[in-house]
């Protein structure tokens, strides 16, 4: 019998610049959360609407302690180990890179406490194939991807017109992540968005989505496999 699972969706309540809502993060985490679980018979609970965001503090941003945040997590895996039945998986379905230490956390839940606990990535998957499909590099923060899924999903909350953004905020061989931990994103993008808006198309928002979706569910298929064939 394979485990059941249960979703968990993490985001951020950040700026998305001036035409996406702070609860970007969590809305995209939320509909991928809860199509998994109605693949996989599992339970979708509410979605942590907070995440570790102290890149983007200021302005319509709410972040965490990352202390704090695995504290949140960590209390709720203690409460499902209570449950009866006990649940087989708690999949954490993450949209937000401030959140990485919920990777750590996973393998601690899973090693000390002995409720399997893994996190799928869809941000870091979408990406991943947004370039591939379309031949540019998924932007960092509120740019083409995020505003066509927005678009796709929730247009009444897309604010007219789209700023243009900032595409390419650094020149390699320095990422993006290293400037935002070091000096926020403010000083890479007044408008706090990196990335191409005004690019965006509301049909690839769609798309990306039932690609993403289809590319988590693999690989949570071959984890639940994996788990049943080890049990």
């Amino acid at each position: 019998m394979k485990p059941q699972p249960i979703f968990l969706p993490t985001g951020s309540y950040e700026q998305h610049g001036p035409h996406l809502p702070p609860d970007t993060d969590t809305r995209i985490a939320e509909l991928l959360a809860q199509r998994l679980a109605e693949r996989f018979k599992g339970l979708c609970l509410p979605a942590i609407p907070f995440g570790c965001s102290w890149e983007h503090l200021g302005s319509q941003t709410l972040t965490l302690r990352s202390s704090t945040l695995a504290a949140l997590v960590d209390d709720l895996a203690h409460s499902l180990q209570q449950w009866q039945p006990r649940p087989g998986l708690l999949v954490l379905v993450n949209w937000h890179g401030g959140n990485a230490l919920l990777s750590s956390l996973a393998a601690e839940i899973s090693a000390r406490d002995g409720l399997p606990c893994a996190v799928l990535e869809g941000q870091r998957v979408a990406s991943g194939l947004w370039q591939s499909q379309y031949g540019s590099p998924a932007d960092v923060h509120a740019g083409e991807l995020e505003t066509s899924i927005l678009l796709a999903y929730w247009p009444e909350h897309v604010r007219q017109p789209l700023p243009a953004g900032e595409p390419r905020p650094l020149e390699p061989p320095l990422s993006v992540q290293p400037a935002l931990q070091a000096l926020g994103v403010r000083a890479l993008s007044p408008s706090g968005v990196i990335g191409s808006p005004l690019q965006a198309r509301q049909e690839r928002g769609r798309a990306i989505v039932e690609r993403t979706i289809e590319r988590l569910s693999q690989q949570l298929q071959h984890l639940l496999i994996l788990m049943e064939q080890r049990a």
